[in-house]
């Protein structure tokens, strides 16, 4: 596996916003974002009904698209994960916004709204944050850094 194949992810939480920005990187398996799910539920700042703005554009994902169906019934089982909250998930390839749209379609039985976006702009519109672009860019650079 190739340096950049290795799944890497990380976050900061902002209290204040009630959000979660989260970087994501490298080769995404259903493993992988399961255990990246787990070790944020152990932060004490964490709360599964804070919107989560989620950057997956590096992040190459492959498998079976079942397996987005697992990763549904992973968080139905797990209900301290997911609240009523919304999620916006930046892409910009193909097989991005396949994977995710698949996502949002099995997600239907969830309490949480997903959707799709190419720009951090538009992805806070829809979030209704009082966070601006360039704050956004800032700390998604130092989750960059962080990996």
């Amino acid at each position: 596996m190739e340096e950049n194949d290795i799944f890497r992810s990380s976050y900061r939480i902002l209290s204040n916003n009630a959000l979660i920005i989260e970087y994501h990187e490298g080769l995404l398996t259903l493993e992988g974002m399961i255990k990246f799910r787990k070790e944020q539920l152990l932060d004490e700042k964490f709360s599964p009904d804070f919107n989560i703005l989620m950057d997956m554009r590096k992040v190459k994902i492959t498998g079976n698209p079942v397996e987005v169906n697992d990763y549904i019934s992973f968080y139905r089982q797990n209900k301290d994960i997911t609240g009523n909250r919304n999620i916006a998930v930046l892409t910009d390839t193909p097989n991005q916004v396949f994977y995710i749209t698949l996502f949002e379609q099995y997600s239907n039985v969830l309490t949480q709204k997903i959707k799709i976006f190419s720009t951090i702009e538009a992805s806070l519109k829809w979030l209704n944050l009082n966070v601006t672009k360039d704050q956004v860019d800032l700390i998604i650079s130092e989750l960059k850094e962080q990996q």
